[in-house]
């Protein structure tokens, strides 16, 4: 009897101290975070998940949930998500992909200033004053920029294997218009491939703002804004571009093709547009296979407006955890562990170390993305294969000695002409078919432009305009 009360007793403090522990532990929050997923391979997504969330539930009392959403699709997903209130932590913006400006003017980003300064001011320190300056609206920030190239080049890139196959002389080539002898050679001979990827005008050298309105760089006191339309060589531009679709330069079916990223995947096209930058190569290696020729078309390398914007993270105005979001985006730009396992996975599984500078990703391996640059802090990224060991210096160096635009900094408020905006943009959809060259611009071009007045053009240009008399005011 006296064995079973002790029994009893011993069973019940048992009993007592799991309660306790249970009752002591603290949830840990789960960021949700949207990414873009730019035809990576992700099937290994969860055991990195999980690895990640070994270092954060440490670092910053919190784990991660990544939800990657096709790149095709990012925008209008997001646009969704944002616009329907869904709770969620944080997610990629830029420029170009999830239109920060836009997001921003909804009301849909967290305000980020007091946010660094209360919980992690190091992080001002992570990066040149200029991606901050160049990130803020109406100077406030709503996202933390990835450091990464900051000014590129124009260029077009090859596969060397066409350059060797026809003795191109890459270094004859100063301009796009250059090739043309060697789109004729590759239409002649390659049926199965596309000479040249057309993606826009060719030649233009006006910046663009908005929509149809751009800067005018011949105006150096103050600032100028025209139609695009207005840009010197703009018909030459259309005239070229509807030459070579004429000549077969240009994929026949482009009026019906919708989305061709596949077929650049698979190497279809001979020549196309890029920005060069320190290490492109071995990038472009990586994800196209085989060796890659670049041809600068300009000397030096430029900030665009949007420089600073081109990849970032937000976080949600919805979120329910700004601290521990604050603090993952502080941790992808400090943590090398962490960002580097994030870019590229866990070693030995994702890829390896083939000598004390260089890694190799198993493009099947199961976790490939070859998007550190939307990752975090890409200065802080394992040196890839057929990259220079001081790629990273490099690209420090091709930072700092960039032009940047003249409208660095200027973000253009869209509300006053949202109608207009959207009017024009379905006008430019309806005769896609003038800038692409498969219509004829000279019987379109009249009736595009009449369009474009029509839908409000006129007032978009008053407005941009309007915005930029007062950023040359605050320029001075």
């Amino acid at each position: 009897m006296k064995k079973k009360i002790i029994s009893i007793i011993l069973l019940a403090v048992m009993i007592l101290i799991l309660a306790a522990g249970c009752g002591s532990k603290k949830d840990v929050s789960v960021l949700k975070v949207y990414i873009p997923n730019m035809a990576g391979q992700i099937q290994d997504l969860k055991m990195v998940n999980d690895k990640a969330n070994e270092i954060l539930a440490e670092k910053i009392g919190a784990k991660i949930e990544l939800i990657f959403i096709d790149v095709g699709a990012y925008t209008e997903k997001m646009n969704m998500k944002l616009a329907s209130n869904e709770e969620f932590d944080l997610c990629f913006t830029s420029s170009w992909l999830n239109p920060y400006d836009k997001a921003v003017k909804n009301g849909s980003y967290y305000p980020l200033t007091d946010l660094i300064n209360e919980n992690c001011p190091d992080l001002w320190d992570t990066m040149e004053d200029y991606w901050w300056e160049g990130a803020k609206i109406d100077g406030e920030l709503y996202a933390v920029p990835n450091q990464q190239i900051i000014g590129t080049i124009p260029a077009v890139t090859l596969s060397k294997h066409w350059v060797d196959k026809y003795n191109l002389d890459i270094d004859s080539i100063n301009k796009v218009e250059d090739l043309e002898p060697f789109f004729a050679t590759i239409k002649k001979n390659e049926p199965d491939v596309y000479p040249y990827r057309v993606q826009g005008p060719i030649g233009n050298e006006y910046p663009s703002i908005i929509s149809c309105v751009s800067l005018d760089t011949s105006v150096t006191d103050g600032y100028k804004a025209v139609f695009a339309w207005d840009e010197p060589g703009y018909e030459d531009s259309l005239a070229k571009v509807r030459d070579w679709f004429k000549k077969g330069y240009i994929r026949q079916d482009i009026a019906s093709c919708i989305d061709d990223n596949n077929d650049f995947k698979a190497n279809k096209y001979v020549v196309t547009h890029t920005g060069w930058k320190p290490g492109f190569e071995a990038s472009q290696a990586a994800q196209l296979g085989g060796e890659h020729a670049v041809i600068l078309l300009k000397e030096h390398a430029e900030i665009p407006t949007g420089g600073a914007t081109g990849t970032m993270w937000a976080i949600s105005a919805n979120t329910k955890h700004p601290v521990e979001s604050i603090k993952f985006l502080n941790e992808v730009q400090t943590n090398v562990e962490l960002y580097n396992l994030l870019c590229f996975g866990i070693e030995g599984e994702h890829y390896e170390w083939i000598d004390e500078d260089h890694i190799r990703q198993k493009t099947d391996g199961g976790y490939f993305l070859n998007q550190a640059w939307a990752m975090g802090n890409q200065f802080n990224a394992y040196v890839l294969e057929g990259q220079d060991a001081d790629v990273w210096e490099q690209t420090k160096k091709l930072n700092s000695e960039a032009v940047p635009s003249r409208l660095y900094g200027f973000t253009f408020d869209n509300s006053k002409v949202q109608m207009e905006l959207s009017q024009c943009e379905t006008v430019m959809s309806e005769f896609k078919n003038i800038f692409n060259g498969s219509a004829d611009y000279t019987e379109l071009l009249p009736q595009y432009k009449d369009r474009m007045m029509k839908a409000g053009a006129q007032n978009i240009l008053d407005e941009v305009q309007r915005q930029l008399d007062e950023f040359a005011k605050s320029q001075k």
